[in-house]
């Protein structure tokens, strides 16, 4: 929960990266994302693009419509309301045995569109850099060759 990207999910990333680098395509990794360095984590892991859209909702350019006053309703694709709502779009619904996969929430503004991505790519190129990695392939590169390695947390100092 601290980092934003528990192991499994790591896991996840890391299997699905792998087989996806065979075959010259694309790893998404979605959900989770909260800021930049989670970001960074799921690229670390051997995602090649990662899913913004709570973030991007929340900018005062997305076409989230505002509830109240420096708010944002945000509907997730699995979210129970917006399936209901489209209906018809989700040709596998059945209200008996539909489970959802996201929920409604109101988001508080942040910025625009363009600041968000201004602050959230310098803050990648931040993370790249403080771990001396020059692009993904590099970051691909140095986590399959164990340059890079994802290590548990533990209470010891460190001194």
């Amino acid at each position: 929960e601290v980092t934003g990207l528990w192991r499994p999910q790591f896991s996840a990333v890391y299997d699905c990266g792998k087989v996806a680098s065979k075959y010259a395509i694309s790893c998404i990794a979605d959900g989770g994302i909260r800021h930049a360095t989670h970001a960074f984590k799921a690229f670390l892991a051997g995602g090649t693009a990662v899913m913004l859209g709570k973030l991007i909702a929340a900018t005062k350019d997305s076409p989230a419509k505002e509830e109240d006053p420096g708010k944002k309703r945000y509907r997730g694709m699995g979210s129970p309301e917006l399936v209901k709502t489209h209906a018809t779009a989700f040709h596998k619904y059945d209200p008996k045995t539909f489970i959802a996969e996201g929920k409604p929430e109101d988001l508080t503004i942040t910025t625009s569109l363009e600041e968000f991505l201004v602050f959230f790519k310098a803050n990648l190129e931040r993370d790249f850099e403080r771990f001396g990695i020059l692009d993904l392939q590099d970051a691909h590169t140095k986590l399959r060759s164990g340059r890079l390695r994802a290590q548990y947390a533990h209470d010891r100092s460190t001194r």
